[in-house]
């Protein structure tokens, strides 16, 4: 069956996606019934901010090829996702060494978007505070 990552791929929720791949037990490569990984359904549902976070991991494996031989990039490009199909060809198209570096790039943006998330998420929260502290 699929895995809590997948769910969450599948259905683009981007920051159930980043807590789940926090945990560094996590297989970010595990496959489904369907021969699907994380990464496909991402591919496939058109969320590029998760293909990003995926790919940031320098284990994640973009070329498994699912039951109907497709892999993330023909699943994307079947369903018009150009940016994920260029963000993948990039990705394929590196060397390994290259490959690291562009994942520490991609880490590097998807800490900012967490920092962003976690600030905005505390301005409600003191905001919350000083209007219960004024009523």
């Amino acid at each position: 069956g699929k895995t809590a990552l997948m769910y969450a791929s599948e259905n683009c929720f981007k920051k159930i996606v980043r807590w789940i791949i926090e945990d560094e037990r996590i297989d970010v490569n595990a496959i489904d019934n369907l021969g699907k990984t994380a990464l496909m359904y991402a591919s496939e549902s058109g969320s590029i901010e998760i293909v990003r976070s995926l790919l940031s991991f320098n284990v994640i494996q973009v070329e498994v090829v699912d039951r109907n031989r497709k892999t993330a990039l023909d699943l994307a490009n079947e369903r018009g996702h150009s940016e994920i199909v260029e963000l993948i060809q990039n990705y394929i198209n590196e060397p390994d060494s290259t490959r690291s570096e562009l994942a520490l790039i991609l880490q590097d943006e998807w800490l900012l978007e967490i920092q962003a998330d976690n600030t905005k998420n505390q301005i409600k929260l003191k905001t919350s505070n000083i209007i219960t502290i004024i009523r």
